[in-house]
């Protein structure tokens, strides 16, 4: 009986150390975690789409997010953001059907291809002369910063990434399901 006891109290003993050791390697690599959690379950990061874009082109993958907007016109666009807001997605349909308005605010999973197009450095420089030739014009009523913001954003990227063109990002819809 002591020496059942003595096996179990050692087991238990082992146990915690090793509990507590997991604990201590997650506390340093939460963040990898979480990522890692979430690929497990099937689910790619908005974020590791833009961190790792080319390496998923032409790859079927599932992405999780918050409708942000459904193109009015067509029907056949969808804006997926991530969590912070700070990523979003465009999701195209090719099918007859359309994205309903219903869907804005929605947590979605959407299933697609990744698909891009790049836009060369020369083609963001004009559009970005175009935009300040713009705002000598509107100064007088104002000028919208969000064309400005996106080509500053394609800017940033390319230097980050050390390329001299923009890969915009998007996915040819598969399937789509409303998140639990």
């Amino acid at each position: 009986m002591l020496k059942n006891l003595c096996i179990i109290f050692a087991a238990f003993a082992l146990l915690s150390c090793n509990s507590a050791k997991k604990k201590s390697t997650n506390d340093n690599n939460n963040s990898q975690e979480v990522s890692q959690t979430i690929k497990k379950a099937g689910i790619t990061p908005i974020a590791d789409l833009f961190g790792k874009s080319e390496a998923f082109l032409g790859k079927e993958v599932k992405i999780e997010g918050k409708a942000s907007h459904v193109c009015q016109h067509s029907g056949k666009k969808l804006f997926l953001e991530n969590a912070d807001k700070s990523l979003s997605v465009q999701i195209v349909r090719k099918d007859e059907l359309k994205f309903e308005n219903e869907l804005i605010s929605k947590k979605l999973v959407v299933t697609g291809i990744v698909k891009g197009n790049k836009i060369s450095k020369e083609e963001i420089a004009k559009w970005e002369a175009k935009l300040k030739e713009e705002a000598k014009k509107e100064e007088e009523e104002g000028h919208c910063d969000t064309e400005n913001n996106t080509v500053l954003k394609m800017k940033k990227w390319m230097k980050d990434n050390g390329k001299d063109y923009y890969l915009n990002l998007y996915l040819e819809f598969k399937s789509l399901e409303i998140a639990k």
